[in-house]
């Protein structure tokens, strides 16, 4: 079993105009990336389960990404008490854009299929914009702690994985504007390996991540070149970058 982990954004811009909050906005020279959700937040979805047969392997798991992010957003319709059909309305493209955090928590892959259970975590404020922009009523108000005398509901089983922890490498990207660092950030989520990718910081022009990954460096650098990313290091002051081919 192994455990990636990923962020995911789409390569599109959405259809629908998104309030200018800090996580949301288009990369200026102070924005900044958004702080994770709390732990209770309903805006991360857990155990997204996919099961996905296509051509090849890497077919499956871009698909199977895909329909995690739309089974997930569903549940998350769901749970603020929201029409659920409101997640048809969107396109994948435009469903990516509000998607914050992307995890996956297992996988398993054969030739042709691809079988992954996941975990999502949707930006408040453009999914509260976009529901507000469709007048759709929800409830995403975390509700009311329980009573000091109530009986604590059981701690879930955690299941240890025996694979060690991926490594981490602080990693830049200069993009020219949010749909190529969204497209370029898809292609990494694709790549065989990547375990994680957190947003360190967001300039005009540039995007600074964290990249954690199995393996070694020379495989990471083999595997992103299979899909035209090319991870080389500046001789002179050690920085780490990713471009396109």
């Amino acid at each position: 079993m192994r455990q990636v982990a990923f962020f995911f954004l789409a390569c599109a811009i959405p259809f629908w105009q998104l309030p200018a909050h800090a996580e949301d906005a288009a990369p200026t020279a102070t924005a900044s990336v958004a702080q994770p959700a709390p732990p209770t937040s309903p805006y991360i979805v857990t155990d997204v389960a996919v099961d996905v047969t296509a051509d090849s392997a890497a077919k499956a798991r871009d698909q199977a990404i895909a329909e995690a992010q739309r089974t997930g957003f569903k549940q998350l319709l769901e749970k603020i008490n929201a029409d659920p059909a409101l997640g048809a309305k969107l396109s994948d493209n435009d469903l990516s854009t509000l998607v914050q955090n992307f995890e996956v928590k297992s996988e398993h892959a054969s030739d042709v299929r691809y079988i992954g259970s996941f975990t999502v975590q949707f930006r408040p404020n453009a999914v509260r914009s976009y529901l507000d922009k469709k007048h759709a009523h929800y409830n995403d108000q975390p509700a009311t702690a329980a009573a000091p005398n109530a009986t604590p509901a059981p701690s879930p089983t955690t299941n240890l994985s025996d694979e060690p922890a991926p490594a981490h490498l602080p990693v830049s990207v200069s993009v020219a504007s949010l749909a190529e660092w969204t497209y370029l950030k898809k292609r990494l989520y694709a790549t065989p390996g990547v375990r994680r990718i957190d947003e360190i910081s967001l300039t005009r022009g540039k995007t600074t991540i964290e990249l954690g990954f199995a393996g070694t460096l020379e495989d990471l650098q083999m595997a992103l070149a299979e899909r035209n990313l090319r991870l080389s290091q500046d001789v002179l002051s050690g920085d780490w970058t990713i471009k396109g081919l």
